[in-house]
């Protein structure tokens, strides 16, 4: 009886076995375009990385578990079409261009899957997931407020206007199932995890300090779609890592809000986005002031054109604190598809800066250059080719 129950239980793991399916799948984008731009010493031909969107490959995969339950992950490293950087490898500055690109090379340290890595479980519950991994108000900011992610000329430069934290290292998420159109993505990160008791230099002779709650912090966003309707509202709320230790007293906190939403009326999809952000604390709001309180808008529409469409992007940034670095965007471009993984792409921005601010023109995320001086008004011209695979 015994060797009879214990052959029946081997037999009923085996068909459990049987029935667990995994896969693996490579997958990619490659990105790249030629630009002509004036940052205020002429125009200027450039190759770039992400006009349209970032450059990278990765690997998902997922395993049936039975019951419902499949474990998930994923792997995703950027890459700079122009230089063949990949990770976090800077790419090569010249003397003028003092911003690193942003097009294949993301996060801080030496990662190797810069843009993301993570592994969890799903479930008809949801998902939760453990790494790297992007924040719901960036996704929301990107999938529901602008049509082409970070792409073009004005849309590149609104993802990058605001404070906002685009992904967390020592996360955790957890992202509810569908629920009559609503869902929700909770993020929480344990930050940079300084074993320490108290405030410490951040190196040896250095300027700054940081202490145990550097970079921790949550994100919320929530979903709601419905048809041609979609909306994201969300709050984010983390720690910086560090502080002048001349000046300032204390980590300071990034805070902020959004709300963005899209509707598709066929002969046009609009877009729009208001985030709103500040960062305050230890007295950073009165000495390193960048973002310490800002307001930013973004409006777009798809015009569908044959077998391609129009876009057309408009920003507008109001920086509240005391350097007044306020600017305006807009671009327009030309989407037009060869097949459904190849784009062809052409956009003109231009970008109006007060007589404070030094915004560059932003190339899918790539800067173009240092302006020669504030309020300089860069604009540019590119063309570029998309390819996913």
């Amino acid at each position: 009886m015994r060797k009879s129950s214990l052959v029946l239980a081997i037999a009923g793991l085996l068909s459990a076995s049987a029935h667990c399916q995994s896969n693996v799948t490579m997958y990619g984008v490659l990105d790249a375009d030629l630009s002509w731009t004036d940052s205020g010493y002429g125009r200027k031909m450039a190759v770039g990385t992400g006009g349209l969107s970032a450059s990278r490959f990765g690997f998902k995969g997922s395993e049936d578990l039975g019951s419902g339950l499949k474990a998930v992950f994923l792997l995703e490293a950027g890459l700079s079409m122009d230089t063949q950087s990949m990770g976090n490898s800077a790419p090569t500055l010249g003397i003028n261009a003092t911003v690193a690109s942003t097009g294949g090379a993301n996060g801080t340290g030496p990662q190797i899957f810069s843009r993301q890595g993570n592994l969890g479980l799903e479930g008809n519950w949801g998902g939760i997931y453990s790494g790297r991994l992007y924040t719901g108000t960036y996704t929301g900011m990107t999938s529901v407020g602008d049509p082409v992610g970070a792409g073009l000329f004005a849309g590149s430069t609104a993802t990058s206007s605001h404070g906002m934290t685009t992904r967390v290292n020592n996360g955790i998420a957890y992202k509810t199932a569908n629920l009559n159109g609503f869902s929700g993505w909770f993020t929480y990160s344990t930050g940079a995890e300084n074993n320490l008791s108290g405030n410490a230099l951040t190196a040896a002779g250095a300027t700054t300090s940081s202490n145990d709650k550097a970079g921790r912090g949550y994100d919320l966003a929530f979903f709601y779609s419905n048809g041609p309707f979609n909306a994201v509202a969300s709050l984010w709320s983390f720690y910086k890592t560090s502080w002048l230790t001349a000046g300032e007293t204390d980590l300071a906190k990034a805070k902020g809000s959004l709300v963005a939403a899209n509707y598709d009326f066929k002969v046009v999809k609009l877009h729009g986005v208001y985030l709103a952000g500040k960062i305050d604390g230890g007295n950073y709001e009165n000495v390193t002031k960048s973002f310490s309180k800002t307001g930013t808008a973004f409006v777009s529409a798809v015009i569908p054109l044959g077998a391609g469409s129009i876009v057309v992007n408009r920003i507008g940034f109001d920086d509240k604190s005391s350097l007044n670095k306020d600017f305006n965007a807009w671009s327009i471009g030309y989407l037009y598809d060869l097949s459904k993984r190849t784009t062809l792409y052409a956009d003109y921005g231009k970008l109006t800066n007060n007589a404070n601010s030094t915004q560059p023109l932003l190339d899918g995320g790539d800067s173009v250059g240092s302006l020669s001086a504030a309020g300089q008004d860069p604009s540019g011209f590119m063309l570029g080719i998309r390819h996913k695979f």
